[in-house]
């Protein structure tokens, strides 16, 4: 879960261009990574290389 793919900046709005999009549209990245997480039925091993996204709470712990 690299900076660059979660989440998807393609899908991403700017926020300098439209902040409620911005917003909604990371919220929409979220929920999709939590469904693909909840889908592990024994285990999930969240991994990253480089820069981790900000969706993980290290990457909050680091700034």
């Amino acid at each position: 879960m690299t900076a660059k793919a979660v989440p998807f900046t393609k899908e991403v709005t700017p926020s300098e261009v439209d902040q409620a999009q911005h917003d909604s549209d990371l919220l929409r990245e979220r929920c999709l990574l939590f469904v693909a997480a909840t889908r592990a039925r024994e285990a999930l091993h969240v991994s990253w290389s480089g820069v981790p996204s900000l969706f993980l709470p290290l990457a909050a712990d680091q700034r």
